[in-house]
């Protein structure tokens, strides 16, 4: 009788559930070889994460039926289906041809179809198929590189997400933040240089760690030259690492380019799985039959247990699923851009300026060999600068009127320039020396977070919405990708409690090494979850909807508030708090920012500023008040 089994691959190491497949030859008794494994004459296998291909399996004695004496001890014999995760391992997928001229086959039925191919709906075929969950993303663009995704990401929350999915991320990590308005006045600063004001001076006064909790890493990490960091740094459940751990394990958030992350996530994937060119018509519910028919615009169509919509903001499967409430313009216009700058400010350091309606901010972007990676220069290129992401942020009144300051590339730099002309060093070389191509705009959008019950209609739907698709908000708390990974998780943790993921003609699973027949043992309700009973495919993706809504509802809240205190005069009030509470009246952080780091920050910006033609922007800085700026969580580097 075929079983399931959970256990780790040889070869990519990750964890999945393995179908055991029994062989035609009568079953060896007492003396049979051991449980023994190989990779060799692995073979994919379309439900499964699957295994090294062979294996014997020696079943434990247990009572009979009627109660009498045990049965014999013997060993089964079986062949484990092999392993299609690393079958097309990111090795070889670096020497594959691109995903748009290799052809692939369309499937007619499988588990999970998943509409969009941006990081929610990549990171969700990761993590449904770490649990054994057939699954296949349909993205609407015919390759991987055809439109730019985006541009840079703080990863805050979302950084234990890409842990749990094995995604072993490099990126930028910066020292320090700091908030100025157009003229260099320092409004506010904190990081790890601040804290530790730029030395190796051990580790920071308890005053300065709330709870016993290492707030700040090690600030002179940056003066040794690391700009680099890995976005797996160990953590505790709750993301924060204890006061005693080692600096480079201490709280960061890392920034990377948006398509970095998203290549990241797509070479964790076998490259039958995405397929690509597949622009989303509309669904079908069958609900007697507990399947979904969705259908593209190329004349095919799909029948799958379970639809998730992870197609973005303008979501086609929210329209037809849940399409109230309905998006809500925030009167807010945001222009985004990057280019080569190697000014001090952006070197590993955040700043932001205001004058209470425009606001820029700038953050790094990524290293040559990233931009490389990225099509934006070559590797051995002459220009050695790294490159900073800026995004500029203006009130607009009416949507027709911003879509109009957004109707070209051309409009967009105009504007920009216009806004910020006469500010500090280096917003306007960063206006200038950034590339049309380079640019792009848009209003600012959201959605109030709809309750379960609208999320969900129909009780029997098995159709599910994450990230923009289901809770879209502004970019001013930079929490979009990283709560799209959250809700990733989360949702292949709920379906992983159904059948989807085992075989359909397979009633079995294996726990502490044996088999369990569902039938007959009761599995309790709490535990593991392979021990856990199954429910349905609408209850599970009830039970995510109802967690991922109430994570979501104040992430939403707090992004549209930031998109009208940042914008306003009251965001320019000294306050040792972020600009958002500062905007509200803030409470004072001494506790976080000491008279010394204030001299300390003093002393660096007049010293930056000095290396730029602006003397009046050094003065300024001279008698700046310093507070404290935007960020989650203290110690976090800001948000884009």
């Amino acid at each position: 009788r075929p079983t399931l089994v959970t256990a780790q691959c040889g070869q990519c190491r990750g964890t999945g559930i393995s179908l055991l497949l029994p062989k035609p030859q009568p079953s060896p008794m007492v003396g049979a070889p051991p449980l023994a494994s190989s990779a060799a004459g692995a073979q994919p296998h379309g439900r499964g994460h699957g295994l090294p291909a062979t294996a014997a399996r020696t079943t434990s004695p247990s009572a009979s039926p009627q109660g009498g004496s045990p049965t014999a001890t013997r060993v089964d014999t079986h062949t484990r289906v092999g392993c299609g995760w690393c079958a097309e391992s990111r090795r070889a997928a670096a020497a594959a041809p691109p995903p748009s001229n290799r052809p692939h086959t369309h499937r007619t039925r499988v588990g999970v179809a998943i509409i969009g191919g941006g990081i929610g709906g990549l990171a969700t075929a990761i993590a449904l198929r770490l649990r054994g969950v057939d699954v296949v993303v349909y993205e609407r663009d015919s390759h991987f590189d055809q439109r730019q995704q985006g541009y840079g990401l703080t990863m805050q929350q979302g950084g234990k997400a890409l842990a749990q999915l094995g995604v072993d991320l490099d990126g930028i990590v910066s020292t320090a933040h700091f908030s100025l308005t157009p003229t260099g006045t320092l409004l506010g600063c904190y990081g790890r240089a601040v804290y530790y004001r730029g030395h190796d001076g051990g580790p920071p006064p308890p005053s300065r760690a709330p709870d016993g909790e290492a707030a700040v890493g090690d600030g002179a990490a940056a003066q040794r030259g690391g700009p680099t960091r890995k976005s797996g740094a160990a953590a505790d459940a709750g993301g924060r690492v204890a006061a005693g751990a080692p600096p480079e394990d201490r709280q960061h958030n890392v920034h990377v380019p948006r398509q970095v992350l998203r290549r990241a996530l797509w070479e964790q994937l076998p490259r039958s799985v995405v397929q690509w060119g597949k622009r989303f018509v509309d669904f079908v519910e069958s609900p007697e039959a507990g399947t979904v028919t969705v259908r593209f615009d190329d004349g095919h169509s799909v029948v799958c247990d379970a639809l998730v919509g992870a197609d973005g903001i303008f979501s086609g499967v929210r329209a037809q699923k849940a399409p109230f409430p309905p998006l809500e313009y925030l009167g807010v216009v945001v222009v985004l851009g990057f280019c080569r700058c190697d000014h001090p400010l952006t070197t590993n350091r955040i700043f932001q300026t205001l004058d209470g309606e425009t606001r820029i901010y700038a953050m790094p972007f990524a290293t040559v060999a990233m931009a490389a990676a990225m099509g934006l220069g070559p590797a051995e290129d002459d220009d050695q600068r790294p490159f900073t992401m800026w995004q500029l942020s203006f009130p607009v009144e009416s949507e027709a009127s911003a879509r109009d300051v957004c109707s070209s590339p051309a409009s967009l730099k105009a504007t920009a320039i216009a806004r910020c002309r006469g500010w500090h060093a280096p917003i306007p070389d960063l206006l200038a020396n950034t590339p049309e191509s380079c640019m792009s705009g848009h209003p600012v959008w959201d959605r109030v977070t709809a309750t379960p019950t609208a999320l969900r209609g129909a009780d029997t739907s098995h159709v599910t919405m994450l990230g923009d698709a289901a809770h879209p908000m502004s970019p001013f708390k930079g929490q979009g990708a990283n709560q799209a990974l959250l809700d990733a998780v989360l949702l292949a943790k709920a379906l992983f409690r159904t059948g989807l993921a085992h075989a359909p003609d397979c009633s079995g699973c294996v726990s502490d090494g044996g088999a369990v027949d569902r039938g007959s043992v009761a599995a309790p309700a709490r535990g593991p979850p392979w021990q856990r009973p199954r429910v349905s495919v609408a209850s599970a993706l009830a039970e995510f909807e109802a967690a991922m809504l109430r994570r979501c509802a104040i992430k939403v809240r707090q992004s549209r508030e930031a998109s009208s205190s940042l914008h306003s005069p009251a965001a320019l009030e000294p306050t040792s708090c972020t600009r958002a509470a500062a905007a509200k009246g803030g409470l004072d952080a001494a506790d976080c920012v000491t008279e010394d780091d204030k001299d300390w920050a003093r002393d660096l910006l007049r010293a930056i500023f000095s290396q730029t033609p602006s003397e009046d922007a050094a003065a300024a800085a001279g008698d700046g008040t310093v507070g404290s700026n935007d960020g989650d969580d203290r110690g976090a580097l800001g948000s884009s």
